[in-house]
């Protein structure tokens, strides 16, 4: 993602599971939310052989979605 690419998923199992977390705890993703999703395919390609690690950062995200705002 540095360099400002888009990855092509290949881990789909990994890249349908960071959608689905995402949607389970931020609700469904609008037309503008859709073009981050670049960020869960890029972090599948990167990390997908880290369970741990993937786990992890939906996780974080889980905890953000569902934090309250102040």
């Amino acid at each position: 993602m540095r360099n400002g690419a888009t990855p092509n998923p290949t881990n789909m199992d990994c890249y349908r599971t960071q959608i689905e977390n995402f949607e389970s705890h931020c609700g469904r993703a609008s037309d503008y939310a859709l073009k981050y999703f670049k960020v869960f395919a890029a972090e599948c390609e990167s990390v997908g052989y880290y369970p741990e690690i993937l786990q992890k950062n939906m996780d974080k995200l889980a905890a953000q979605c569902t934090s309250p705002i102040m």
